[in-house]
Formats: C-alpha cells, sequence, structure tokens
C-alpha cells in the first residue's frame, strides 16, 4: 500500500511538472466598472491566471456609502460582500490558494456580468472579458 501511495504521488507530481511546461505567462483581465446612476461612484474587476488551476479575482470599488455592505454577483449568483470603509471605498478578493482574508476562487468570472448591488439595485455594472489569451478548457477554477 505504501509503494502504491508512493507511485501515484510521484506520478502526479511528473504530470502537474509537465503540466506547468510553457505556463508561466500569466493572463489578465481587467474591467472597469459603470456606475448605473448620476453617482460618482466607481470600481474595477481584476482577473489574473497563471496555469490551468492558479488565480486571482478581485473586485474594489470607491465613492459608495460609507460603512455599508453590498453583495458581489457574478453572472447572477451573490459570490460574496463587500463592506465600506468610512470613505466609501472597499474591496474583495478571490483567490485559488486563498490567504487572510482572501475568499476561495470557486467559480471562472471571464464572460459574466459583475454587479456591485445594495438590496435590489445594482450600483456598478459591467460584463468581464471572456478572451484573456488562455484556453478556457485549460482553466479549472
Amino acid at each position: 500500500m505504501r509503494h502504491y501511495t508512493k507511485g501515484l504521488a510521484l506520478a502526479g507530481l511528473a504530470t502537474v511538472l509537465m503540466m506547468g511546461v510553457g505556463e508561466a505567462k500569466t493572463a489578465r483581465v481587467k474591467l472597469v466598472l459603470a456606475p448605473t446612476g448620476s453617482s460618482q461612484a466607481s470600481g474595477k474587476a481584476g482577473l489574473a491566471l497563471r496555469g490551468p488551476a492558479e488565480g486571482k479575482f478581485e473586485v474594489s470599488v470607491r465613492r459608495l456609502d460609507a460603512k455599508t455592505v453590498y453583495d458581489l454577483v457574478v453572472g447572477g449568483i451573490r459570490v460574496g460582500e463587500i463592506e465600506t470603509n468610512k470613505g466609501g471605498a472597499g474591496r474583495i478578493k478571490f483567490n485559488s490558494k486563498p490567504r487572510g482574508k482572501d475568499h476561495l476562487l470557486g467559480f471562472d468570472p471571464r464572460g459574466d456580468a459583475i454587479e456591485v448591488r445594495h438590496g435590489a439595485d445594482d450600483v456598478l455594472v459591467g460584463n468581464l472579458p471572456f478572451d484573456d489569451g488562455s484556453n478556457d478548457a485549460d482553466v479549472a477554477c
């Protein structure tokens, strides 16, 4: 049993190393979120993919109501909350390898609508581009 497990681990490591050849390039997608009303609110979203299973996604907002909780909706699904500080700014980070306050990136936001919502009202909106130069079949978020 012990030799079998060690063999599987070595085979898995070899597969990961072979997959990693030529995949050191990071694909990035950025989006400026637009306010839905006449407010001065602003926001941006960014996605960075490095390899088939490593990624980071971040949404940051500014000039929203202070000390308020907003829902982050990606592709019609609420994926988290952004709490603004006393200046009306906030952010949320997702990572395939979360650390600290990061949330687990368990979804692929490429090509989806990004909405920052308060109650039933969208405050900031945008569509994250899908074309980042990577191959969708190679990404497992």
